[in-house]
């Protein structure tokens, strides 16, 4: 009996070692997968398979690291394992799907798209559709002849800029070629990729190259790069790229932004940071425009339509103005990268608009309203089912390059080389474009919404007036063509339910085949407004203003006219973010909500300050029903002044966010992280300046905007009292899709020098239904260095679960609005991400 139990006990402590083993183990490999070590990660993972050869989650992320290091059959094999256990996660479908579509797969990639989408409608029905398109155009012939380049090894070669005539700037992480290590990192200093430079030969292809430096330096992990047109200038994308692994988000790559001069040799000098870098968000992927003046870049920065956004900067003086997304013809849910504008055109990488599989490369042509043409796909020969982007032209040889990492190549992604095809306005033709005109008739009509600049189907044409039908019907892609007798002109009426309609002149007689682009209004009430110079007072004409609906993201653009009056067609009782932009004003944004509360339907006027100038008093607007009477300069007994108004007192709510001691304080950054929320202003007091946001005309309004600037990290964001001056509209109403909170302290936080935001971790904050749960972790000081990549999604919380720390994201009211982080928080890499809900008090996984 005694050898039994001796045996027994023996047994029990050898299986006890075992399972620690494997848990050491797999959290090992864990940690190797968060930090984007896929090789590391896979030699891990299959020691917990060797104890646990049915782990869930071993054989999920050896899959998926495969997937990452473009090893596509292996990874096919271990999500095939995969498929035949219990608890998948429907993230596993969605990877798997793209595995199989890229080995070209895509009946079965279907499957798994389907499966995904049982959870997750709008991307895996959205994926299931790529594949019919990638079945239906992958035998299409090319528009271009597309050949490897002789100078790609078996290393990643990638990222080709056009510099001089006939001269290519790339990156590469070859090592037959190196640098000194004068002026550059100590012995041991690890370099991913370096630039290197190459001439065309007599055939056309780049000859071998040579290193743009000759020391280690600036030019180490910087890339793409882009040179201005007139070659003195440059933009920079630093990068951490690692060799083998494929350039995509989800890899884990960071880039940012810099901008230097070029000196007659090639070397770049006085790099400085983009001004619109910042943390815990990448920005890269430059590219100038032909003219010099505008900076077409991506970024995963917060206020975008998914995970990287295309965004054009314009050109002041030494600097470049705030940002602008390109809109929703353009940016997906996706990850759109690597822009190209040559004047005309707009190219760039998408994982999302349909395609063959991966990142696929497309073109979008430039509108005379500034806006953009529907989205071309480049066809076959410049699509592959693996990862294609990075395209550059040279006009000058009608030579462009591009990178992918399909079969067939050379190494891990390989520069491939084509001649352009064009027709004769210069433009470069690709799948899809038209080269003999518009088929089947002389006249197109291409119709789109105003608000978003989608297509629009089933537009009623009446053509009765031009001796035509009544009964036309635009198609689904918001096109109708017809023929029309040369030298006609007549007007043609566009109708369509919802929308206002329109008359157009039709006149052949300029051109016999035309083509139309017409914007079509949603029906709604239209709102005015004004906007004035904030230092000189006098009116500003053409700024930009764009209102974009909260609930739909919708937008609706309008442009001053002399007066600086303009104005939007607005739904009722809808919310918009109003944002006001002009090349050498500072960018202001206001929140406006429509209905019975403004019965004049005027939106406030808004002083536009200088970019120059420092922003430390309340904007206040002048009441448009009031006469117009020269105004007083009131000059309060607070500190604070006005302008361009009667003292008309009374009390409102304001929310303030930190008090600084100094006096000379600038909003910029502030402004651009909150301004939506609220007018951002300096209350001076007490020897402090007080950042506040407001003013809300209820308490309840003011809570609701404290709830969303805690969850923009102002954690000791609390509501104060504050006296307004003037009328009413100068109140801002506040109404986001989130439940009250009360304020649980009353703490001011007080900043001595500059301003950083409050740290975002708290208790749980139970008050809202949803959260996305991060992970869990053993040692939270781990998830620090990710910190600052959700302060902008959510409010970071946390709670002990024995000896783990369970970190979360909280602040969402409704499950659609934490659908919508959970796809922001995967961008970021946490893939094992998944929304929680609060079922009394406490949360547990969402069932949806």
């Amino acid at each position: 009996m005694r050898i039994l139990k001796f045996f027994l006990t023996l047994l029990i402590l050898s299986i006890s070692i075992s399972n620690n083993y494997g848990q050491s183990s797999l959290r090992k490999a864990n940690k190797q997968y968060e930090l984007f070590a896929f090789n590391l990660a896979i030699k891990s993972y299959l020691k917990v398979l060797d104890r646990q050869p049915r782990n869930v989650q071993a054989i999920g992320r050896i899959a998926d690291c495969y997937r990452h290091l473009n090893r596509m059959d292996e990874a096919a094999s271990y999500y095939a394992q995969l498929m035949d256990l219990r608890n998948i996660e429907p993230v596993n479908y969605l990877q798997y799907g793209h595995v199989l579509k890229a080995l070209g797969k895509y009946e079965e990639a279907k499957r798994q798209y389907y499966k995904y989408a049982e959870k997750y409608p709008v991307a895996g029905n959205q994926y299931a559709e790529s594949c019919n398109f990638a079945k239906s155009k992958m035998e299409a012939p090319g528009r271009s002849s597309v050949k490897n380049e002789f100078l790609n090894t078996s290393s990643s070669d990638f990222a080709p800029s056009i510099y001089k005539a006939g001269q290519v700037v790339y990156s590469s992480g070859r090592r037959d070629i190196t640098k000194s290590n004068r002026g550059g990192p100590k012995s041991g200093g690890f370099i991913n990729n370096q630039l290197f430079f190459s001439n065309r030969d007599d055939n056309g292809f780049l000859r071998k190259p040579e290193l743009l430096k000759k020391q280690i330096g600036s030019s180490a992990n910087e890339a793409p790069i882009a040179y201005s047109p007139d070659g003195k200038y440059v933009a920079v994308t630093k990068n951490n790229y690692v060799n083998g692994t494929r350039q995509i988000p989800s890899s884990g790559f960071e880039l940012s932004l810099h901008i230097g001069e070029v000196s007659a040799k090639g070397d770049f000098s006085n790099l400085i940071p983009f001004p619109y870098n910042g943390s815990g968000y990448s920005t890269g992927f430059a590219n100038f425009s032909p003219d010099g003046n505008a900076l077409y870049f991506a970024s995963d920065r917060p206020d975008g339509f998914g995970g990287f956004d295309i965004y054009v900067s314009f050109k002041v003086g030494n600097s470049w103005s705030a940002p602008e997304n390109l809109g929703a013809i353009i940016n997906t849910q996706g990850h759109e990268l690597t822009p190209f504008f040559d004047g005309r055109n707009l190219f760039f990488a998408s994982d999302w608009h349909f395609g063959f599989g991966g990142l696929d490369l497309f073109s979008s042509k430039q509108m005379s309203t500034g806006g953009w043409n529907q989205v071309q796909h480049l066809g076959a020969g410049f699509n592959s089912s693996r990862d294609d982007y990075g395209y550059v032209f040279d006009p000058n040889y009608g030579v462009g390059y591009f990178v992918s990492n399909r079969l067939g190549g050379k190494g891990s992604e390989d520069i491939y080389k084509f001649e352009g095809v064009t027709n004769t306005d210069g433009d470069i033709l690709t799948e899809g474009s038209n080269i003999d005109g518009i088929p089947g008739g002389n006249i197109l009509l291409n119709i789109y919404s105003s608000t978003d600049k989608t297509p629009l189907a089933d537009v009623n044409i009446d053509l009765s007036n031009c001796g035509g039908s009544i009964e036309n019907k635009t198609d689904s892609n918001g096109q109708f063509k017809f023929n029309l007798e040369e030298g006609s002109v007549c007007n043609a009426t566009l109708r369509k339910t919802g929308y206002i309609s329109r008359q157009i002149i039709v006149n052949t007689s300029l051109e016999y085949n035309k083509s139309y682009e017409i914007f079509l209004t949603e029906e709604g009430d239209f709102y005015t407004g004004q906007v004035i110079h904030g230092s000189t007072r006098t009116t500003i004409e053409d700024v930009s203003v764009r209102a974009t609906n909260t609930a739909t993201n919708q937008r609706i653009e309008a442009v001053t006219d002399r007066s600086g009056k303009y104005s939007l067609a607005l739904k009722p009782g809808g919310n918009y973010i109003v944002r006001y932009s002009k090349v050498g004003f500072k960018d202001i944004n206001r929140t406006v909500r429509t209905g019975g509360s403004n019965p004049s339907k005027f939106i406030e006027t808004i002083y536009l300050p200088p970019s120059s100038t420092n922003i430390n008093e309340p904007t206040y607007t002048e009441n448009p029903n009031k006469d117009s009477r020269n105004p007083e300069v009131v000059e309060p007994n607070n500190g604070n002044s006005a302008v361009n108004k009667e003292p008309a007192f009374r009390n409102g709510y304001a929310v303030q966010i930190a008090a600084l001691s100094s006096s000379n304080v600038y909003l910029g950054e502030i402004e651009n992280k909150v301004g939506a929320t609220g007018n951002v202003f300096v209350y001076r007091e007490g020897g402090k300046s007080k950042i506040r946001v407001g003013i809300f005309e209820t308490r309840d309004e003011a809570k609701m905007a404290q709830v969303k600037l805690r969850r923009d990290g102002y954690n000791g964001a609390f509501i104060v009292m504050q006296t307004t001056m003037g009328y009413a509209d100068y109140i801002f109403g506040y109404n986001p899709e989130i439940t009250i909170s009360e304020p649980d302290n009353n703490t001011e936080t007080s900043v001595t020098e500059g301003y950083s935001p409050p740290s975002s971790t708290s208790t749980v904050d139970k008050s809202s239904r949803y959260g996305v749960r991060l992970g869990a972790f053993r040692n939270p000081q781990s998830f620090e260095r990710d910190r600052d990549k959700f302060v902008s999604i959510g409010i970071i919380d946390s709670y002990q679960s024995g000896p783990y720390t369970i970190i979360l994201l909280t602040g969402y009211d409704s499950f659609d609005m934490a659908k919508r982080a959970l796809r922001k928080v995967k961008t970021k890499g946490y893939n094992e991400a998944y929304i929680v809900e609060k079922i009394g008090e406490e949360y547990t996984k969402a069932r949806r």
